[in-house]
């Protein structure tokens, strides 16, 4: 976490009860999946304006997505886009296609570092035939969602709704091959 604070003392930053020492960059362990709680005092010398110079930023990491929704994985808040990457075995076959079931958000799909296609809009399937080659394969997905998800937790005003927060991949996923 990168908390770019301007002309502060004595500030004191808990997360989820525990105090960290405040630096440019912050690392935070893996937590729950339960939604974290963050509360930042300071002193500042500072005559108007705020204490941040800048956005608070994360870097994440690599780690496990289930499919399903992305909210009780603890992007409760998140609003942008995750990617996601799997190495696949394929037979020697004329046609390869993912099929990803029940999508909510954008999904664009890769195969061995190339473009197969976007979808917005249901049926979320990708012909991978022509990227695609017998033996290993890697796979990526990049799924992105709504601004709904940020602006729930963020915005006073509700400009959003609660159908929008539900995202991810949610299935059933299957890849079809058919050999001639």
């Amino acid at each position: 976490m990168h908390v770019p604070l301007v002309d502060v003392e004595n500030g004191t930053l808990w997360v989820d009860g525990d105090e960290l020492k405040l630096a440019d960059r912050i690392r935070l362990d893996a937590g729950p999946s339960k939604p974290r709680r963050a509360v930042l005092r300071v002193a500042s010398r500072q005559l108007g304006g705020g204490v941040f110079a800048g956005p608070v930023t994360y870097e994440l990491g690599v780690g496990i997505l289930s499919t399903g929704s992305w909210v009780p994985q603890g992007l409760r808040s998140y609003s942008g886009s995750v990617r996601m990457k799997q190495t696949i075995e394929l037979p020697d076959v004329n046609r390869a296609t993912l099929d990803l079931g029940h999508v909510r958000g954008t999904a664009e799909c890769f195969v061995n570092g190339k473009s197969v296609g976007v979808r917005f809009i249901a049926p979320y399937r990708f012909d991978l035939s022509a990227l695609a080659r017998a033996g290993a394969n890697e796979l990526e997905l990049v799924v992105t969602n709504t601004l709904a998800n940020h602006m729930s937790t963020w915005r006073p005003t509700r400009v959003w709704s609660p159908d929008q927060l539900e995202c991810g991949i949610f299935g059933p996923v299957r890849l079809i091959c058919v050999q001639s």
